[in-house]
């Protein structure tokens, strides 16, 4: 079965440092922002609510890919 196409989301391994912030600043590509912004407006909730559900409910779908690390 192509990876791509399983109902997972692929990604290579990477590994970062949890932050001491209470905040933590992430960036995003002008695509997902714009995407945030209309489920944003449907939703009438902060974009930081709206991301953080989407991170935590996406969770189990995620699928880090062997031998694809980047740094």
């Amino acid at each position: 079965m192509d990876g791509m196409n399983d109902g997972f989301i692929h990604l290579p391994k990477r590994r970062v440092t949890y932050s001491d912030s209470d905040r933590p600043i992430v960036r995003l590509t002008r695509e997902a922002y714009d995407v945030l912004v209309d489920i944003t407006n449907e939703t009438c909730l902060p974009m930081s609510r709206v991301v953080s559900e989407i991170i935590i409910q996406s969770q189990s779908l995620i699928r880090l890919d062997e031998g694809k690390e980047t740094k």
